[in-house]
Protein backbone atom coordinates (compact mmCIF):
# COMPACT_ATOMS: atom_id res chain seq x y z
CA UNK A 1 0.00 0.00 0.00
CA UNK A 2 0.93 3.58 -0.73
CA UNK A 3 1.93 5.46 2.34
CA UNK A 4 0.53 8.75 3.48
CA UNK A 5 3.64 10.83 2.05
CA UNK A 6 3.23 9.03 -1.92
CA UNK A 7 -0.02 9.63 -1.78
CA UNK A 8 0.29 13.57 -1.15
CA UNK A 9 2.75 13.70 -4.55
CA UNK A 10 0.51 11.51 -6.62
CA UNK A 11 -2.15 14.06 -5.95
CA UNK A 12 0.66 16.98 -6.43
CA UNK A 13 1.47 15.75 -9.60
CA UNK A 14 -2.52 15.04 -10.32
CA UNK A 15 -3.32 18.91 -9.94
CA UNK A 16 -0.36 20.20 -11.72
CA UNK A 17 -1.41 17.57 -14.81
CA UNK A 18 -4.66 19.19 -14.98
CA UNK A 19 -3.53 22.74 -14.59
CA UNK A 20 -0.67 22.10 -17.38
CA UNK A 21 -3.89 20.57 -19.13
CA UNK A 22 -6.02 24.09 -18.59
CA UNK A 23 -2.77 26.32 -19.83
CA UNK A 24 -2.77 24.44 -23.20
CA UNK A 25 -6.54 24.39 -24.09
CA UNK A 26 -6.03 28.07 -23.27
CA UNK A 27 -3.12 28.92 -25.60
CA UNK A 28 -4.70 26.90 -28.41
CA UNK A 29 -7.99 29.20 -28.74
CA UNK A 30 -8.66 32.82 -27.35
CA UNK A 31 -10.16 33.56 -24.17
CA UNK A 32 -13.33 35.03 -24.01
CA UNK A 33 -11.57 38.62 -22.51
CA UNK A 34 -9.64 38.06 -25.27
CA UNK A 35 -12.84 37.67 -27.72
CA UNK A 36 -14.11 41.17 -26.52
CA UNK A 37 -11.26 43.22 -26.79
CA UNK A 38 -11.46 42.20 -30.20
CA UNK A 39 -12.84 44.82 -33.03
CA UNK A 40 -16.81 44.69 -33.49
CA UNK A 41 -16.34 44.17 -37.27
CA UNK A 42 -12.86 42.07 -37.13
CA UNK A 43 -12.87 42.08 -41.07
CA UNK A 44 -13.89 45.60 -41.66
CA UNK A 45 -10.75 47.46 -41.59
CA UNK A 46 -8.87 45.87 -44.38
CA UNK A 47 -11.71 45.94 -45.94
CA UNK A 48 -12.70 49.65 -45.95
CA UNK A 49 -11.93 51.00 -48.75
CA UNK A 50 -13.44 48.33 -50.97
CA UNK A 51 -17.19 49.07 -49.48
CA UNK A 52 -19.18 49.38 -52.92
CA UNK A 53 -22.69 48.66 -50.80
CA UNK A 54 -24.10 49.26 -47.08
CA UNK A 55 -27.60 47.85 -47.07
CA UNK A 56 -30.04 49.22 -43.87
CA UNK A 57 -32.82 46.84 -42.90
CA UNK A 58 -35.73 47.68 -39.93
CA UNK A 59 -38.91 46.42 -38.93
CA UNK A 60 -38.87 43.20 -41.07
CA UNK A 61 -37.75 45.07 -44.62
CA UNK A 62 -34.57 46.76 -46.08
CA UNK A 63 -35.33 50.17 -45.61
CA UNK A 64 -32.38 51.79 -47.48
CA UNK A 65 -30.01 50.28 -50.26
CA UNK A 66 -26.42 52.79 -50.72
CA UNK A 67 -24.70 51.73 -53.35
CA UNK A 68 -21.36 52.78 -55.16
CA UNK A 69 -21.82 54.32 -58.52
CA UNK A 70 -18.87 56.17 -60.29
CA UNK A 71 -17.65 58.68 -58.17
CA UNK A 72 -20.14 58.83 -55.75
CA UNK A 73 -23.17 57.17 -54.26
CA UNK A 74 -26.43 56.52 -54.97
CA UNK A 75 -30.20 55.23 -53.14
CA UNK A 76 -31.82 53.02 -55.59
CA UNK A 77 -35.13 52.85 -53.40
CA UNK A 78 -35.18 57.03 -53.80
CA UNK A 79 -34.53 57.12 -57.39
CA UNK A 80 -31.30 56.66 -57.51
CA UNK A 81 -31.02 60.22 -55.65
CA UNK A 82 -27.50 61.46 -54.49
CA UNK A 83 -26.25 59.76 -50.96
CA UNK A 84 -24.64 61.96 -48.54
CA UNK A 85 -21.07 60.14 -48.34
CA UNK A 86 -20.07 62.19 -45.10
CA UNK A 87 -22.91 60.42 -43.44
CA UNK A 88 -22.22 57.07 -44.70
CA UNK A 89 -18.08 57.71 -44.37
CA UNK A 90 -19.28 59.06 -40.18
CA UNK A 91 -21.07 55.33 -40.02
CA UNK A 92 -18.73 52.93 -41.64
CA UNK A 93 -15.88 54.55 -39.17
CA UNK A 94 -17.83 54.13 -35.86
CA UNK A 95 -17.99 50.63 -36.97
CA UNK A 96 -14.77 49.87 -37.82
CA UNK A 97 -13.32 51.74 -34.44
CA UNK A 98 -16.25 50.08 -32.29
CA UNK A 99 -14.92 47.01 -30.13
CA UNK A 100 -16.09 44.50 -28.46
CA UNK A 101 -16.19 45.04 -24.64
CA UNK A 102 -18.22 42.58 -22.59
CA UNK A 103 -19.99 39.14 -23.68
CA UNK A 104 -23.93 38.98 -23.49
CA UNK A 105 -26.33 36.28 -24.26
CA UNK A 106 -26.46 33.56 -27.15
CA UNK A 107 -29.72 32.46 -26.58
CA UNK A 108 -32.40 33.75 -28.91
CA UNK A 109 -35.07 33.67 -26.84
CA UNK A 110 -33.21 36.36 -24.87
CA UNK A 111 -32.17 38.66 -28.48
CA UNK A 112 -35.06 40.93 -27.67
CA UNK A 113 -33.94 42.17 -24.28
CA UNK A 114 -31.00 43.86 -25.92
CA UNK A 115 -32.53 44.58 -29.38
CA UNK A 116 -30.78 41.91 -31.64
CA UNK A 117 -33.01 40.00 -32.93
CA UNK A 118 -33.16 39.80 -36.86
CA UNK A 119 -34.79 43.03 -37.67
CA UNK A 120 -34.23 42.17 -41.61
CA UNK A 121 -37.20 39.47 -40.96
CA UNK A 122 -38.47 40.24 -37.75
CA UNK A 123 -41.00 42.99 -38.10
CA UNK A 124 -40.95 43.29 -34.08
CA UNK A 125 -37.76 43.71 -33.96
CA UNK A 126 -36.44 47.14 -32.24
CA UNK A 127 -32.86 47.25 -34.20
CA UNK A 128 -31.21 47.88 -36.71
CA UNK A 129 -29.24 45.93 -39.44
CA UNK A 130 -26.30 46.99 -41.48
CA UNK A 131 -25.26 44.51 -44.34
CA UNK A 132 -21.77 45.96 -45.76
CA UNK A 133 -20.17 44.34 -49.38
CA UNK A 134 -16.77 45.21 -49.41
CA UNK A 135 -15.11 43.21 -52.78
CA UNK A 136 -16.30 39.65 -52.53
CA UNK A 137 -16.88 39.97 -48.33
CA UNK A 138 -20.22 40.37 -47.25
CA UNK A 139 -20.24 41.52 -43.50
CA UNK A 140 -23.23 42.18 -41.32
CA UNK A 141 -23.95 43.62 -37.62
CA UNK A 142 -27.19 44.00 -35.98
CA UNK A 143 -27.17 46.95 -33.60
CA UNK A 144 -29.66 46.86 -31.00
CA UNK A 145 -30.11 49.30 -28.12
CA UNK A 146 -27.99 51.37 -25.87
CA UNK A 147 -26.90 50.21 -22.91
CA UNK A 148 -29.22 52.06 -20.17
CA UNK A 149 -27.15 54.10 -17.37
CA UNK A 150 -23.54 54.03 -19.37
CA UNK A 151 -21.84 54.43 -22.64
CA UNK A 152 -21.74 51.58 -25.13
CA UNK A 153 -24.64 49.76 -27.96
CA UNK A 154 -25.68 46.18 -27.97
CA UNK A 155 -24.81 44.31 -30.95
CA UNK A 156 -24.16 40.91 -32.70
CA UNK A 157 -22.17 40.18 -35.83
CA UNK A 158 -25.54 38.81 -38.50
CA UNK A 159 -25.10 34.73 -38.84
CA UNK A 160 -23.50 34.62 -35.43
CA UNK A 161 -25.29 33.35 -32.09
CA UNK A 162 -23.11 35.66 -29.31
CA UNK A 163 -24.01 39.18 -28.74
CA UNK A 164 -21.90 41.80 -27.21
CA UNK A 165 -21.46 44.99 -25.90
CA UNK A 166 -19.98 47.62 -27.68
CA UNK A 167 -17.48 50.03 -26.48
CA UNK A 168 -19.57 53.33 -28.33
CA UNK A 169 -23.01 54.68 -28.55
CA UNK A 170 -23.99 53.30 -32.18
CA UNK A 171 -26.83 54.80 -33.99
CA UNK A 172 -28.13 53.94 -37.15
CA UNK A 173 -30.26 56.59 -39.17
CA UNK A 174 -34.01 54.62 -40.18
CA UNK A 175 -34.80 57.37 -42.20
CA UNK A 176 -34.05 56.60 -45.72
CA UNK A 177 -34.07 60.42 -46.11
CA UNK A 178 -31.61 61.12 -44.11
CA UNK A 179 -28.88 59.18 -46.14
CA UNK A 180 -29.79 61.63 -49.14
CA UNK A 181 -28.18 64.80 -49.93
CA UNK A 182 -31.13 66.84 -48.62
CA UNK A 183 -29.72 70.18 -49.81
CA UNK A 184 -32.06 71.04 -52.79
CA UNK A 185 -30.70 74.13 -53.38
CA UNK A 186 -28.66 77.16 -52.15
CA UNK A 187 -29.46 80.41 -53.39
CA UNK A 188 -28.96 83.03 -50.79
CA UNK A 189 -31.34 86.45 -50.45
CA UNK A 190 -28.26 88.40 -51.65
CA UNK A 191 -28.65 86.98 -55.00
CA UNK A 192 -31.93 87.39 -55.29
CA UNK A 193 -33.72 89.80 -57.48
CA UNK A 194 -37.23 89.40 -57.00
CA UNK A 195 -39.92 86.22 -56.17
CA UNK A 196 -43.79 86.15 -56.51
CA UNK A 197 -46.07 83.62 -55.09
CA UNK A 198 -49.60 83.14 -56.48
CA UNK A 199 -51.76 80.95 -53.29
CA UNK A 200 -54.43 78.75 -54.38
CA UNK A 201 -58.32 79.36 -52.55
CA UNK A 202 -58.09 77.26 -49.30
CA UNK A 203 -60.64 77.11 -47.47
CA UNK A 204 -62.13 80.82 -46.33
CA UNK A 205 -59.12 82.15 -48.32
CA UNK A 206 -59.55 83.28 -51.92
CA UNK A 207 -56.60 83.04 -53.83
CA UNK A 208 -53.90 85.76 -53.53
CA UNK A 209 -50.83 86.95 -55.02
CA UNK A 210 -47.48 87.74 -52.95
CA UNK A 211 -44.80 89.67 -55.25
CA UNK A 212 -41.34 91.25 -53.91
CA UNK A 213 -38.46 93.28 -55.55
CA UNK A 214 -35.19 93.76 -54.05
CA UNK A 215 -34.93 97.71 -52.90
CA UNK A 216 -31.41 97.86 -54.66
CA UNK A 217 -29.21 97.96 -51.12
CA UNK A 218 -30.22 95.54 -48.53
CA UNK A 219 -34.00 94.36 -48.71
CA UNK A 220 -36.69 93.48 -50.70
CA UNK A 221 -39.97 95.90 -50.60
CA UNK A 222 -43.79 94.53 -51.81
CA UNK A 223 -44.23 95.14 -55.36
CA UNK A 224 -48.47 94.65 -55.46
CA UNK A 225 -48.88 96.27 -52.38
CA UNK A 226 -52.33 97.11 -52.25
CA UNK A 227 -53.48 100.97 -52.01
CA UNK A 228 -54.28 102.54 -49.13
CA UNK A 229 -52.30 99.44 -47.02
CA UNK A 230 -48.84 99.26 -44.96
CA UNK A 231 -46.04 96.75 -45.21
CA UNK A 232 -46.16 95.57 -41.16
CA UNK A 233 -42.36 95.14 -41.33
CA UNK A 234 -39.50 94.09 -43.80
CA UNK A 235 -38.76 90.17 -41.67
CA UNK A 236 -41.79 88.74 -44.22
CA UNK A 237 -40.19 89.92 -47.08
CA UNK A 238 -36.78 89.12 -46.36
CA UNK A 239 -37.70 85.67 -45.18
CA UNK A 240 -39.41 85.01 -48.58
CA UNK A 241 -36.33 86.33 -50.52
CA UNK A 242 -34.18 83.68 -48.33
CA UNK A 243 -36.34 80.69 -49.48
CA UNK A 244 -34.33 79.10 -51.77
CA UNK A 245 -31.10 79.56 -48.98
CA UNK A 246 -29.60 76.41 -47.81
CA UNK A 247 -33.36 74.84 -48.86
CA UNK A 248 -33.89 71.08 -47.72
CA UNK A 249 -36.31 68.87 -48.37
CA UNK A 250 -37.48 66.22 -45.74
CA UNK A 251 -38.61 63.52 -48.39
CA UNK A 252 -38.45 63.13 -51.91
CA UNK A 253 -40.43 60.63 -54.14
CA UNK A 254 -40.91 59.95 -58.00
CA UNK A 255 -43.43 62.61 -59.42
CA UNK A 256 -44.31 59.43 -61.28
CA UNK A 257 -45.52 57.45 -58.28
CA UNK A 258 -46.45 61.00 -56.57
CA UNK A 259 -48.41 63.59 -59.47
CA UNK A 260 -49.80 67.12 -58.57
CA UNK A 261 -53.58 66.68 -57.74
CA UNK A 262 -56.08 68.90 -60.02
CA UNK A 263 -56.82 71.57 -57.36
CA UNK A 264 -55.30 73.70 -54.34
CA UNK A 265 -52.06 73.92 -55.89
CA UNK A 266 -50.19 77.20 -55.84
CA UNK A 267 -47.45 78.19 -57.78
CA UNK A 268 -44.21 80.63 -57.28
CA UNK A 269 -40.96 82.07 -59.32
CA UNK A 270 -37.80 83.14 -57.64
CA UNK A 271 -35.25 84.96 -60.31
CA UNK A 272 -31.21 85.75 -59.15
CA UNK A 273 -29.60 88.79 -60.06
CA UNK A 274 -27.30 86.40 -62.44
CA UNK A 275 -29.83 84.52 -64.26
CA UNK A 276 -31.40 81.54 -62.28
CA UNK A 277 -35.12 81.15 -62.48
CA UNK A 278 -36.12 78.65 -60.46
CA UNK A 279 -40.56 78.19 -60.49
CA UNK A 280 -42.61 75.76 -58.41
CA UNK A 281 -45.49 74.00 -57.89
CA UNK A 282 -47.20 73.39 -54.31
CA UNK A 283 -49.89 71.40 -52.51
CA UNK A 284 -50.60 69.97 -49.19
CA UNK A 285 -51.01 66.58 -48.14
CA UNK A 286 -52.90 65.25 -45.76
CA UNK A 287 -54.60 66.03 -42.21
CA UNK A 288 -52.98 68.80 -39.52
CA UNK A 289 -49.76 68.64 -39.58
CA UNK A 290 -50.30 69.01 -43.29
CA UNK A 291 -47.43 67.75 -45.59
CA UNK A 292 -46.11 70.17 -48.49
CA UNK A 293 -45.43 68.68 -51.64
CA UNK A 294 -43.18 70.31 -54.62
CA UNK A 295 -42.19 70.08 -57.91
CA UNK A 296 -39.43 72.57 -59.15
CA UNK A 297 -38.21 73.47 -62.55
CA UNK A 298 -35.11 75.76 -63.49
CA UNK A 299 -34.33 77.94 -66.83
CA UNK A 300 -31.46 80.40 -67.51
CA UNK A 301 -32.34 83.89 -68.29
CA UNK A 302 -29.61 85.24 -70.43
CA UNK A 303 -30.06 89.16 -70.36
CA UNK A 304 -30.44 89.08 -66.63
CA UNK A 305 -27.34 86.95 -66.40
CA UNK A 306 -25.43 89.64 -68.57
CA UNK A 307 -27.26 92.39 -66.95
CA UNK A 308 -25.91 90.61 -63.22
CA UNK A 309 -21.84 89.70 -64.63
CA UNK A 310 -21.91 93.99 -65.84
CA UNK A 311 -23.11 94.54 -62.14
CA UNK A 312 -20.33 91.82 -60.99
CA UNK A 313 -17.71 93.51 -62.79
CA UNK A 314 -18.06 96.74 -61.73
CA UNK A 315 -18.20 96.25 -58.46
CA UNK A 316 -15.06 94.26 -58.73
CA UNK A 317 -13.44 97.08 -60.81
CA UNK A 318 -14.17 99.87 -57.89
CA UNK A 319 -13.07 97.50 -55.50
CA UNK A 320 -9.61 96.87 -57.15
CA UNK A 321 -9.37 100.93 -57.91
CA UNK A 322 -10.07 101.53 -54.24
CA UNK A 323 -7.37 98.92 -52.84
CA UNK A 324 -5.10 100.10 -55.17
CA UNK A 325 -5.51 103.86 -54.04
CA UNK A 326 -4.93 102.89 -50.43
CA UNK A 327 -1.93 100.84 -51.28
CA UNK A 328 -0.83 103.89 -53.24
CA UNK A 329 -1.39 106.46 -50.51
CA UNK A 330 1.37 108.99 -49.91
CA UNK A 331 2.23 108.59 -46.42
CA UNK A 332 2.10 111.99 -44.20
CA UNK A 333 4.93 114.08 -43.50
CA UNK A 334 8.16 112.63 -41.94
CA UNK A 335 7.23 114.43 -39.31
CA UNK A 336 4.71 112.75 -38.45
CA UNK A 337 5.38 109.38 -39.76
CA UNK A 338 8.34 108.63 -37.79
CA UNK A 339 6.73 107.86 -34.34
CA UNK A 340 9.23 109.00 -30.95
CA UNK A 341 9.74 104.70 -30.87
CA UNK A 342 10.61 104.66 -34.08
CA UNK A 343 13.45 107.33 -34.93
CA UNK A 344 14.56 105.16 -37.14
CA UNK A 345 12.35 105.86 -40.19
CA UNK A 346 10.76 101.87 -40.17
CA UNK A 347 6.97 102.42 -39.84
CA UNK A 348 7.97 105.38 -43.15
CA UNK A 349 9.14 102.98 -44.57
CA UNK A 350 6.55 100.14 -44.16
CA UNK A 351 3.72 102.47 -45.08
CA UNK A 352 5.59 103.14 -48.57
CA UNK A 353 5.97 99.56 -49.28
CA UNK A 354 2.33 98.28 -48.82
CA UNK A 355 2.07 96.12 -51.92
CA UNK A 356 -0.47 96.58 -54.29
CA UNK A 357 -3.41 94.41 -54.63
CA UNK A 358 -3.53 91.25 -57.39
CA UNK A 359 -5.93 92.63 -60.72
CA UNK A 360 -9.05 90.10 -60.40
CA UNK A 361 -9.94 88.81 -63.77
CA UNK A 362 -12.98 91.42 -64.52
CA UNK A 363 -10.13 94.25 -64.89
CA UNK A 364 -7.24 92.07 -66.74
CA UNK A 365 -9.23 90.20 -69.07
CA UNK A 366 -13.45 91.50 -69.09
CA UNK A 367 -14.41 89.05 -71.40
CA UNK A 368 -12.77 86.03 -70.01
CA UNK A 369 -14.31 86.85 -67.17
CA UNK A 370 -17.53 87.14 -68.56
CA UNK A 371 -17.48 84.04 -70.17
CA UNK A 372 -16.58 82.38 -66.71
CA UNK A 373 -18.95 83.96 -64.71
CA UNK A 374 -21.70 82.97 -67.19
CA UNK A 375 -20.55 79.48 -67.94
CA UNK A 376 -20.57 78.81 -63.90
CA UNK A 377 -24.15 80.27 -63.96
CA UNK A 378 -24.91 77.52 -67.15
CA UNK A 379 -23.47 74.98 -65.17
CA UNK A 380 -25.46 76.06 -61.46
CA UNK A 381 -28.74 75.65 -63.75
CA UNK A 382 -27.76 72.24 -65.39
CA UNK A 383 -26.81 70.68 -61.90
CA UNK A 384 -30.09 72.03 -60.64
CA UNK A 385 -32.02 70.46 -63.22
CA UNK A 386 -30.70 67.16 -63.27
CA UNK A 387 -31.90 67.30 -59.13
CA UNK A 388 -35.27 68.56 -60.04
CA UNK A 389 -35.96 66.52 -63.14
CA UNK A 390 -39.06 63.95 -62.01
CA UNK A 391 -39.05 63.96 -58.88
CA UNK A 392 -41.06 65.85 -56.27
CA UNK A 393 -40.35 66.95 -52.88
CA UNK A 394 -41.74 67.61 -49.13
CA UNK A 395 -40.84 71.12 -47.91
CA UNK A 396 -39.40 71.54 -44.19
CA UNK A 397 -42.26 72.75 -42.18
CA UNK A 398 -40.84 76.22 -41.64
CA UNK A 399 -39.86 77.00 -45.33
CA UNK A 400 -43.04 75.55 -46.19
CA UNK A 401 -44.73 78.35 -43.85
CA UNK A 402 -42.53 81.22 -45.52
CA UNK A 403 -43.94 79.89 -48.63
CA UNK A 404 -47.56 79.97 -47.99
CA UNK A 405 -47.93 82.80 -46.00
CA UNK A 406 -50.77 85.36 -47.53
CA UNK A 407 -50.35 88.79 -48.75
CA UNK A 408 -52.77 89.91 -45.71
CA UNK A 409 -49.91 88.49 -43.29
CA UNK A 410 -47.80 91.02 -45.08
CA UNK A 411 -49.46 93.50 -44.25
CA UNK A 412 -50.56 96.23 -41.33
CA UNK A 413 -54.29 96.14 -40.37
CA UNK A 414 -56.64 97.93 -42.50
CA UNK A 415 -57.00 101.16 -40.83
CA UNK A 416 -54.09 100.92 -37.89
Amino acid sequence: MLGSRQLSILAILAIAAVGIAFWLSSANGPSEDMAASGPLIPELSAKLNDVSEVAISAGGQRIATLRKSGDGWVMPERDGYAVDFGELRGLLIKLNEARRIEAKTSNPAHYAKLGVDDPASDAAATGVRVDITAGDKAMGVIVGSNRQGGTGTYVRLVDDAQSWLADRNIAVERRPSRWLQRQLIDIPASRMQSASVEHPAEGDSRADKVAIETDGKSGFSLSNLPKGRELADSYSTDALAGFLADLRFDELASAANKSQPEAGVGSAEFRSIDGVVVSLHYWTEGEQPQRVWASFSVDFDEEQAAQGVAAAQASARAGYEAALAKANAKPKDDAAAVSDSDSDGTAAADAEASPAPEAPLAVTDADKDREARIAAVRAEVDRLRGRFEGRVFELPTFKASNLRKRLDAYLKPAGS
